[in-house]
């Protein structure tokens, strides 16, 4: 059985991301703000991913809880 994230309550769409460095989080955070919106009421990101960047590249979940998301949209933010 899956642990439960209650992070995952009410998410339209979950994906992961491959977040390379500080840079690339940020330009994920300004999309997202952009083009979902501003707030954890319309997106959240797991954990803590600047903490563990140091390490070199991560992967975390995106958490989508906006009708109308695109989710082949997660594609384009591992590349930007």
């Amino acid at each position: 059985m899956e642990p439960f994230n209650p992070k995952e309550i009410g998410a339209k769409v979950v994906f992961k991301v491959l977040i390379r460095d500080r840079t690339h989080f940020y330009k994920i955070v300004h999309w997202l703000n952009d083009n979902v919106g501003e707030g954890s009421e319309n997106w959240r990101m797991e954990g803590r991913p600047l903490r563990n960047l140091i390490e070199g590249p991560i992967t975390r979940h995106v958490y989508i809880y906006v009708d109308g998301f695109d989710s082949s949209c997660s594609m384009y933010l591992n590349l930007i």
